[in-house]
């Protein structure tokens, strides 16, 4: 797909600006997650399609004066309709450009939208924009029809410079909206022409990503794409696992270390330590600011009372473009950059249905769990949806309500030429009778199943 994609859903993240735009003083909006999920998609689409005045300004690694030179020609072609004469033009400095942008604001009859989007290349370029920025909205701009919104992909650096308290800008945000990739659904409604089978294996691949989804070619197949788009992408293949992670680390190659191990299955940090040669207080150390940053997620089993203090902990890959990468790619890279996709294709294939079926599927049934139960199509609202395991048994989707003791259980098959047999609903009864579920007075759980296929 040469073309960018259509814009599709974020009807939440739009509904969110909207209500910042329409708040009667000034609003100060920080927007910010992982590289290439649409931050700037939104933020361009949201301010094109609303009558609203305002400017968009990309910020970019570059030296102090090169930014506030850019800046200033931004603000100076918004007030004036067109841009300086002067291809040197720049305001004096930092004070000098938010005093303009005050002037600009206090003479406007609307609300005005300025938008500096990965902002943390000028902070990082100048620390000392925050106390200026601080100072200009604390006395000059909060009170004044203006919505400021800052946009950053270095979630490390929005934390600590934007939202810390430490930070000389901390408390002056009005709205905080972090960039997710989109949900299954919308990654559906960019293809039509892929059946459901099709979008969970495309899915399975390059998650809800739109800087991904946008090189695919819905007129392929999805396994071609995955040999021509996907292992044919040298830039994705070789650079972007690291690319992700330089973001937050100047040294990532622990932190990928960990995730190549999560990725093929090694789930305790005691495994990973020993496989790594660290030490285990090192891996969950690593392993907690991967949590924190969403690229791997703690698991518990969903029938643990008191999940945060489990013993029971796994960790999985939430990121299906890097498990994907690490389970089947990394340890083909040498062929891949060959060019023998086919080949490589051929040892993925061995193992794709199980991959799709263990991982992106069991995922996508427990996400419908949570949206039946908030449209009413359960009877009960879950207080937790996860799995369970344990030495005896295995059940994909759980989903519990401890006030009410109530628990659903749920297997899911993806099977693509039959469905779920008597058998297999027989056995997912008797493995469900091992697990003992009680109210703290002792009386059982009502017990109520879910099949998936």
């Amino acid at each position: 797909m040469t073309e960018k994609l259509i814009f599709t859903g974020r009807d939440f993240e739009l509904n969110y600006l909207d209500a910042q735009y329409a708040e009667s003083l000034g609003t100060f909006c920080v927007v910010y997650g992982r590289r290439r999920v649409g931050k700037t998609r939104l933020l361009t689409h949201w301010l094109d399609s609303r009558e609203a005045p305002g400017f968009y300004w990309l910020a970019t690694d570059s030296s102090p004066a090169a930014l506030l030179h850019s800046l200033s020609r931004a603000l100076y072609e918004h007030i004036h309709g067109q841009p300086s004469t002067d291809p040197g033009f720049t305001y004096y400095d930092w004070d000098e450009l938010f005093q303009e942008m005050t002037r600009l604001v206090t003479d406007s009859e609307q609300k005005q939208v300025i938008i500096l989007d990965e902002f943390t290349y000028a902070i990082d370029a100048y620390p000392d924009l925050t106390f200026k920025l601080q100072a200009a909205w604390d006395h000059q701009l909060k009170d004044k029809p203006i919505m400021l919104v800052l946009s950053g992909s270095h979630v490390g650096m929005m934390a600590e410079d934007v939202l810390a308290p430490r930070s000389p800008l901390y408390g002056r945000a009005t709205g905080l909206l972090k960039m997710s990739p989109l949900p299954f659904k919308d990654v559906r409604a960019l293809f039509p022409g892929y059946d459901i089978a099709s979008c969970i294996a495309l899915y399975s691949v390059l998650g809800g990503v739109p800087y991904y989804l946008e090189r695919i070619d819905p007129s392929l197949s999805v396994v071609d794409n995955i040999i021509q788009k996907v292992m044919g992408w040298s830039a994705l293949v070789q650079d972007e696992p690291r690319l992700l992670l330089h973001d937050h680390f100047s040294q990532p190659g622990n932190y990928l270390a960990i995730i190549s191990q999560v990725a093929k299955s090694v789930h305790s940090p005691k495994e990973i330590a020993q496989n790594l040669d660290l030490e285990p207080g090192t891996v969950s150390n690593y392993l907690h600011t991967l949590v924190k940053l969403g690229l791997i997620r703690r698991e518990v089993p969903a029938t643990q009372r008191q999940p945060e203090r489990s013993r029971k902990s796994r960790y999985e890959v939430a990121d299906p473009y890097l498990r994907f990468y690490y389970r089947f790619l990394e340890p083909q890279l040498a062929h891949i950059a060959r060019g023998a996709y086919q080949a490589v294709w051929q040892t993925v294939e061995r193992h794709w249905r199980a991959f799709v079926g263990t991982h992106t599927f069991e995922e996508l049934c427990r996400e419908w769990v949570y949206a039946a139960a908030e449209t009413g199509r359960l009877p009960f609202l879950p207080q937790r949806v996860g799995s369970h395991w344990s030495a005896a048994e295995q059940i994909d989707v759980v989903a519990v309500n401890w006030d009410e003791a109530i628990v659903l259980y749920g297997e899911c098959k993806w099977k693509l030429d039959s469905s779920l047999n008597e058998r297999e609903v027989r056995k997912l009864f008797q493995r469900t009778e091992k697990i003992q579920l009680a109210t703290r007075s002792g009386n059982p759980f009502t017990r109520q199943y879910v099949f998936f296929s």
